[in-house]
């Protein structure tokens, strides 16, 4: 019987005022090399941004660096009272063996299914399953917000608001993390995908989950970079984003998209609904469909045809 090993992570949470949250977002992110999430602490105009590092031999070293990037977001903004630091230790089963801790396969809509590589489930009728490796990268279909948008752009797909978008038209994943936006895409409607992450972590990820699934892999082509190097216009565009990028990030992301085309946005909290979605209404988008779960949202918008 193969052992189980497991890869340690280690989740560290910055305790911060509101208005800070998007300056110690891009320390967090710039440090980690991983995507980083916002979320309100419970407490009144406080927020959590967290991140994740591998608990390997250089953890001790890269958690004084953390902090001493919290410490300098303090001074940079003369603050009197210290940013708090969390740490959360948690493993991430590896697949090699063993029972504990092993990751589920998720059915996320009628039609899709997101698997662990090893996982012997197979599809039934019109079902796809997207192997999804999660050990270096996170968006395996557990959190809420992935949830949201595989489900928003599944209905899409689906034809469920009309024509779906045709077989080889363009979407572009923003943020694509472990590519599984881009994969769904890719295997449900066909899509050609560019999918763009500014972490080269991310895209190493990806790139493995597109060996995973060859098929809709061979649809998706990676980017390590900005936003601003990729020219639409595009039929569909996935943002899952945090918030603060998601304000930063909006008429790149409504210019990417051609008239006529689709936005599904999420990685924000339903009272976070109207401050994300207030540019693009301003710019006429209609919405079609509005989600939530566990307190998250999702959104699917429409861009005017001219």
């Amino acid at each position: 019987m193969a052992a189980h090993t497991s890869q340690p992570w280690i989740e560290v949470a910055v305790s911060t005022p509101f208005q800070l949250r998007k300056a110690v977002s891009e320390a967090l992110g710039g440090f980690t090399g991983s995507p980083v999430w916002e979320e309100p602490a419970g407490t009144a105009g406080v927020w959590l941004v967290k991140g994740v590092i591998k608990g390997n031999a250089q953890v001790d070293s890269r958690l004084a660096g953390i902090e001493g990037m919290v410490r300098q977001v303090e001074r940079d903004h003369s603050l009197s009272e210290p940013l708090g630091i969390d740490l959360r230790a948690f493993e991430a089963y590896d697949g090699v063996g063993g029972e504990q801790e092993k990751p589920q396969a998720v059915r996320v809509s009628s039609r899709l299914i997101v698997a662990p590589p090893l996982d012997h489930v197979e599809p039934k009728g019109s079902q796809t399953v997207l192997r999804i490796d999660a050990k270096d990268a996170f968006g395996d279909g557990s959190h809420p917000s992935t949830r949201l948008s595989l489900e928003l752009l599944d209905v899409l797909l689906a034809g469920d608001f009309g024509l779906p978008p045709v077989h080889g038209a363009w979407a572009l994943d923003a943020g694509c993390g472990s590519g599984i936006l881009a994969l769904a895409g890719a295997a449900l409607g066909g899509l050609n995908v560019l999918a763009v992450d500014i972490s080269a972590e991310a895209v190493v990820a990806a790139r493995v989950n597109l060996q995973l699934n060859p098929i809709a892999g061979s649809r998706v082509y990676l980017v390590l970079g900005k936003l601003s190097c990729c020219r639409g216009p595009f039929d569909v565009v996935l943002a899952n984003l945090v918030p603060s990028v998601h304000v930063e990030a909006h008429q790149s992301l409504w210019g990417a998209i051609r008239p006529g085309g689709w936005l599904i946005l999420a990685g924000f909290c339903k009272g976070q609904k109207e401050l994300i979605s207030r540019p693009y209404i301003h710019k006429e988008a209609e919405e079609k469909a509005y989600l939530r779960d566990q307190g998250w949202a999702g959104l699917l918008l429409r861009k005017p045809d001219s």
